[in-house]
C-alpha cells in the first residue's frame, strides 16, 4: 500500500471521530454548546495539535510568497466555514449519520474543480470509475436526506 492511500484512510478516521465528537459537542440531547463556542473550542485544539506536530517536526519555514500564503489560509478559511455550517446544523438537531453523506459530497467538489482548475484529467479507465463512485455519492446523500 502506497503511503498516501493509508494517509487518506487515516485522514477518514480523524474526520469521521470529528465529526461525531462535534456533534456530541453541539448537539441537543448531548452537551449542546453554542456552534461558535464549540468552534472556537475546536480552533484551540487544532492551534494546540499543530503546535506540536511543529515541535515534532522541527519548527515551520514560512513561505516567502505572498500567494502561497494566501492559498493556505483561503483554505483554513473555507474548512472554518464548513465546520461553522456542520456544527450549526448539529445544534439543530441534525443527525450525524444523515448529515455527513450531505456534507461529504464535498468529494464532487474537489474532483470536478481537480478537473477542471488543475488538469487531473484521469484516464480513461480511471474516468469510469471516477464518474461512477460521483454517481454513487449522489445518489447516497439523496437516500440518506430523504
Amino acid at each position: 500500500m502506497e503511503n498516501w492511500v493509508l494517509f487518506g484512510i487515516l485522514a477518514a478516521v480523524a474526520f469521521g471521530l470529528s465529526t461525531l465528537l462535534n456533534k456530541v459537542a453541539s448537539g441537543p440531547g448531548y452537551f449542546g454548546l453554542e456552534p461558535k463556542t464549540t468552534g472556537l473550542l475546536v480552533g484551540v485544539g487544532i492551534m494546540l495539535t499543530f503546535a506540536a506536530y511543529f515541535l515534532l517536526q522541527g519548527g515551520v519555514a514560512m513561505p516567502q510568497n505572498n500567494a502561497a500564503t494566501l492559498t493556505a489560509m483561503a483554505a483554513g478559511t473555507c474548512w472554518a466555514i464548513g465546520t461553522i455550517m456542520v456544527l450549526k446544523a448539529f445544534a439543530g438537531g441534525a443527525d450525524a449519520s444523515r448529515l455527513t453523506p450531505i456534507f461529504n459530497m464535498n468529494t464532487l467538489v474537489v474532483v470536478g474543480l481537480g478537473i477542471l482548475l488543475l488538469k487531473e484529467l484521469p484516464t480513461q479507465p480511471e474516468m469510469i470509475r471516477v464518474v461512477s463512485g460521483a454517481v454513487f455519492v449522489v445518489v447516497g446523500g439523496i437516500l440518506v436526506s430523504t
